[in-house]
């Protein structure tokens, strides 16, 4: 993953899926409450709350990032005529998406943020030596 971030790989370890496939049904659902026996057998190690709080994904704050600390990567990388992504795109348009979102004036973070790994795969694996 050159461009991305995973965060569940000890989850995907195959002799933990294949342990999880024998835990009897039962321990893993209990009351309505999904993973019952990772809450419970992790409980301790948390703080106090933390075990019984509802799913939720894990969000990084892209449209903050495009508006500032990135902005520089964006115009560089993805606006540029020299852009590896420009005979591909409609520059124009891109940027214009960029201005509204940097101003505010609507939420186009993932759009951008596609275009831009986009642009840095190409920039890496796919630039014409």
């Amino acid at each position: 993953m050159a461009c991305g971030l995973e965060v569940r790989p000890p989850f995907l370890d195959h002799e933990l899926l294949e342990l999880a496939a024998r835990i009897p049904s039962e321990l893993k659902v209990r009351q309505g409450r999904t993973k019952w026996i990772l809450r419970e057998t992790y409980r301790h190690l948390l703080p106090a709350g933390i075990a019984d709080l509802p799913k939720h994904g894990f969000e990084i704050p892209v449209d903050q990032w495009l508006r500032e600390p990135l902005r520089d990567m964006v115009e560089d990388t993805l606006l540029s005529a020299a852009s590896p992504v420009a005979p591909y795109i409609n520059v124009q348009e891109v940027r214009r998406l960029y201005e509204r979102h940097r101003r505010g004036w609507g939420q186009h973070g993932q759009v951008l943020w596609s275009l831009l790994m986009l642009a840095r795969w190409a920039e890496r694996y796919a630039r014409r030596r």
